[in-house]
């Protein structure tokens, strides 16, 4: 993966997937630090927050542990699910905005 990424002159940027109902595991948090040390616009898309129960998602999204975690800032962190469509919008307007950011460099 990393020589993918090292050897890629068309990325623009990552979306990174992580499991809402689950902490990040150390393989995410190697990731997403290596993407940060590479300079790599990075997106985490928290995924599957339908299947979180309401006391989970009524403490807020995401997590406060997982932006400490992951070393992200919150305004890199869409909240979506597949099944329901939850955050689609979002997600898609966090990529064209992370596009435009590389665009603008």
């Amino acid at each position: 993966m990393r020589s993918y990424l090292a050897g890629s002159a068309e990325l623009r940027g990552v979306v990174y997937l992580v499991d809402s109902r689950h902490p990040p595991m150390a393989g995410d948090r190697e990731f997403v630090g290596y993407l940060a040390e590479t300079g790599t616009p990075t997106l985490i898309a928290l995924t599957k927050v339908d299947k979180l129960k309401a006391s989970a998602r009524a403490r807020g999204l995401p997590a406060p542990g997982v932006l400490d975690e992951l070393g992200v800032s919150a305004d890199q962190v869409v909240t979506s699910s597949a099944r329901t469509g939850e955050g689609a919008e979002e997600l898609l307007d966090a990529i064209a905005a992370l596009l435009e950011t590389e665009d603008e460099s």
